[in-house]
């Protein structure tokens, strides 16, 4: 790890530099539609990793200032794509800052931050919620698919299509589906966008009313054929619809975590509830996207947990399915180390 990290050196000060910036963005060229290059967004994640390793490492050090610079620059380090109305950029972003949370959990189980630095850290969370983020990732898609339909006449269809492209052919026979599909697909982008604008969980229920209305991309019959691409562009950015609230709710259990050190270096002590950060620590008690329900904190287990995609407690119980942890059971932070007394 220190090898690479010395290999890599050079790029923390520019990390630095960047992060000092009021706004920033990259060179992307929109008029490409399908082709827009992306190229940045492998090297962010790569960036994020060696900010989570250089905090791991100075956290086992104890060195504290450094773990913390560090961690405070990974939280940072998503919101320089806030603005991009892509999916796939957002999405790396809900990534990023994926990384960033389980390094705060890590951190807090090897070392202990002041109460500043505390704070610091749950202004920048706090900072990066985005309410807007599933409206911008419908619009930019929207935006591509009506110029994937401009480009429907060559037949010249983008590669990851792939066997699509054949049945993309054979339905452009039919006369007149390219503009019905086209329409079909603007009135139920519509429908998403409408929805996008609920809070949660209201907008998860929305979403999947508009999901409902969409036709089985297994069965290709002549109704099917009528609403071929709005029935494949359409799911990819309804189901990320779930991975906003994902991102909302990880935001609102690192504030809680947070929140509670700061507590706990005040008082002494563990509270029995989050109600007993509000309001000096916390405005009120965040909420679990997925229901509307205050966040679950287990005293206990030391824990603060979603009941997740499911929408059922479970008191806490992680999915044993790795690849689902949030489908199969409830999400769960452990809040560090704790040497207090929590009774």
């Amino acid at each position: 790890i220190t090898t690479m990290l010395d290999l890599n050196s050079a790029c923390f000060p520019l990390i630095e530099q960047a992060l000092a910036m009021p706004t920033c963005r990259f060179p992307l060229d929109y008029d490409k539609g399908y082709e827009l290059e992306l190229k940045h967004l492998a090297k962010l994640r790569d960036l994020e990793r060696l900010l989570v390793l250089k905090t791991l490492l100075a956290a086992d050090k104890g060195d504290v200032n450094d773990a913390y610079a560090n961690l405070l620059a990974a939280v940072q380090l998503g919101e320089v794509l806030r603005q991009e109305p892509v999916l796939i950029s957002q999405l790396v972003r809900i990534a990023i800052h994926s990384t960033a949370a389980s390094a705060i959990e890590d951190a807090l189980s090897r070392i202990e931050f002041n109460k500043t630095q505390l704070l610091a850290l749950q202004s920048e969370v706090s900072a990066a919620h985005d309410s807007e983020m599933n409206y911008r990732m419908l619009i930019g898609e929207r935006c591509m698919t009506i110029d994937f339909f401009r480009i429907l006449k060559s037949g010249n269809l983008p590669k990851e299509f792939g066997d699509v492209s054949a049945a993309v052919r054979v339905a452009n026979i039919l006369p007149g589906r390219t503009a019905y599909d086209k329409n079909m697909f603007l009135r139920k982008m519509e429908m998403a966008l409408a929805a996008s604008k609920q809070p949660f969980p209201q907008m998860l229920d929305d979403m999947q009313q508009v999901q409902n209305t969409l036709g089985d991309q297994k069965q290709f019959d002549l109704k099917s054929y009528y609403t071929l691409l709005t029935d494949i562009t359409l799911p990819a950015p309804l189901k990320c619809a779930l991975a906003h609230a994902r991102y909302e709710t990880i935001l609102n259990m690192e504030e809680s975590i947070l929140a509670l050190k700061r507590f706990e270096i005040a008082h002494g002590r563990t509270p029995d509830e989050l109600q007993e950060l509000v309001p000096e620590y916390l405005s009120a008690v965040p909420i679990d996207s997925f229901d509307g329900k205050p966040l679950r904190y287990d005293v206990g287990k030391y824990i603060i947990y979603s009941v997740g995609e499911n929408r059922r407690d479970n008191g806490g119980e992680k999915s044993t399915n790795p690849k689902r942890p949030w489908k199969d059971g409830d999400f769960s932070f452990r809040l560090g180390s704790n040497d207090t007394d929590k009774n």
